[in-house]
């Protein structure tokens, strides 16, 4: 019987012939991912999002949940690689992720579409096609259009569909050179490098390209070939978590990071503040490139949210939950319940942002009390358009826990192999 992938489509995954440990923090990593992104919009949303300063950068959590699925995801095939045993069954794969993604994204498009103002847009014969079938991000006409923040999405789409190839094709050289699993752990991390370099390689030439156009290859640039390293970087960790659970030599990093996680967060910390570098921001100032260097400094940023990606994976996957700082936080049932619902919070919050903050903006300023309600620093239009990103957050979080409860959870359990459906109703039984 070949192997499958259960459970929640996220840390929860089951092989039937011995069941994955479960990775504890990585629905922390997810809700820290989800409320990165709800900052950067808030920011965006009240007309405070500035290149000039560190809340430009806080995207980071996109490549955050691409390294996310790149652990996820290919951990059990990394598994399947280094310890023998069959590959997880594509079809279950396939099955499972377009159960996790479809249905919850096809509830929210429509809705959104329609109280944004985007309907005409969506429901035309290209719009039903680019929109519902995750191509928004491949034409600069639909990249923000209908969910303006899926343009993430279609890449993950484009990653699953992108992985079993990738797995099929590694396994036969893996198995092929590697005479031990520490070898295929050795040559499964070359060829994942090699990925990430083949990645680095198309954004030069992207950049060697468009020259200054820097509109025109915002699609190339944000594609799976120029994603690929960040997801690769999720697929190493993937690596090293299975040579940590069976023993293999290479698990010992992970073993090293466990003794000191707050070492790799450091780490990403200072590529987060590295990344400023790049564009001149303080603490880092003069460093930054312009000009002609436009296109360096495009591709070093890229690498730069890479690593911060990987160092806090890297301690997720490393700390124990409620030991030392970095555990205690990950541990946090607060993070826990926002990282089970991080997808409901993914779609839906641009759009309550959209409605509340920019209703309440433009309210106040119709009636002249924005620029005497007291200005507070971090949102510079005051304490009430500030209460009304908070009062979005917990509207946000209520649609995506009504999501999670009415339309994610139930498909997810539809998702799961028959016969592990009747293994669990036989276990309720009994």
């Amino acid at each position: 019987m070949c192997n499958r992938i259960e459970g929640q489509g996220d840390s929860r995954q089951v092989i039937t012939s011995g069941r994955l440990a479960r990775l504890p923090l990585v629905d922390a990593l997810r809700a820290v991912a989800a409320l990165l992104i709800f900052a950067y919009h808030a920011l965006f949303v009240t007309g405070n999002l500035s290149s000039t300063n560190y809340g430009y950068y806080l995207s980071v959590g996109v490549p955050l949940f691409y390294a996310i699925s790149g652990l996820l995801l290919f951990r059990p095939f990394a598994r399947a690689i280094l310890v023998g045993g069959d590959t997880p069954s594509v079809r279950d794969y396939a099955r499972h992720r377009v159960f996790r993604i479809v249905p919850a994204y096809w509830f929210a498009l429509p809705i959104v579409a329609v109280v944004l103002g985007r309907a005409a847009d969506v429901f035309t014969v290209k719009g039903i096609f680019v929109y519902f079938g995750f191509l928004q991000a491949y034409s600069l006409s639909t990249f923000v259009g209908g969910i303006g923040q899926a343009w993430t999405l279609c890449v993950e789409v484009t990653f699953y569909a992108f992985l079993p190839i990738w797995v099929w094709l590694i396994t036969k050289f893996a198995k092929r050179w590697g005479s031990s699993s520490a070898g295929r752990a050795r040559i499964l991390i070359i060829l994942l490098a090699t990925l990430a370099a083949a990645s680095v390689v198309w954004k030069l030439l992207v950049v060697a390209h468009y020259g200054g156009d820097r509109a025109g290859a915002i699609v190339p640039l944000t594609a799976l070939p120029a994603a690929l390293d960040q997801f690769a970087v999720g697929m190493v960790v993937a690596v090293l978590v299975v040579c940590r659970e069976e023993s293999i030599g290479m698990g010992r990093l992970l073993s090293a990071c466990s003794r000191a996680p707050f070492v790799p967060v450091g780490g990403a910390l200072a590529a987060y503040f590295l990344i400023g570098a790049v564009h001149g921001v303080s603490p880092f100032d003069g460093i930054g490139w312009s000009g002609a260097s436009w296109g360096v400094g495009t591709v070093a940023e890229h690498e730069l949210r890479a690593l911060v990606a990987g160092g806090l994976l890297l301690s997720g996957v490393s700390a124990r939950s409620g030991v030392g700082v970095v555990g205690r936080v990950f541990g946090l049932r607060a993070l826990k319940s926002v990282g089970e619902i991080s997808y409901g919070l993914y779609l839906w919050h641009l759009a309550v942002l959209t409605v509340i903050v920019g209703n309440l903006r433009w309210g106040l300023g119709n009636h002249g009390l924005l620029a005497n309600s007291g200005g507070i620093g971090i949102l510079g239009d005051g304490w009430v358009v500030l209460l009304g990103v908070a009062v979005s957050l917990g509207v946000s979080l209520g649609i995506a826990w009504g999501s999670w409860v009415l339309i994610e959870r139930p498909l997810i359990g539809r998702a799961q192999h028959p016969g592990v459906r009747k293994e669990r109703s036989r276990s309720k039984s009994s």
